[in-house]
């Protein structure tokens, strides 16, 4: 096996940044578990349902352009990933 990058790693990196930028980009799974407590699907004990109607969520009010939150991504050592837990 080789040591690549892979696509899904990639992908997972950039859904964490948006989800630790201030103010955050796009909402985490949590805030969309917590939207709407009825739409909860537990198997094996572990919830795997989310709130499908956008409306319910909070509104993200990051207005940085792309070019600025991947000049943050890249040359910041701001990006704390410990708010998402």
């Amino acid at each position: 096996m080789s040591a690549r990058f892979t696509n899904y790693a990639f992908a997972m990196l950039v859904f964490a940044y948006l989800q630790a930028a201030d103010p955050p980009v796009m909402p985490t799974v949590r805030q969309f578990q917590q939207a709407d407590p009825s739409c909860q699907e537990l198997i094996q004990g572990w919830n795997v349902g989310f709130c499908s109607d956008l409306s319910r969520l909070p509104v993200m009010k990051n207005r940085d352009s792309v070019e600025g939150m991947v000049f943050k991504a890249i040359f910041s050592d701001s990006c704390s990933f410990s708010s998402l837990y």
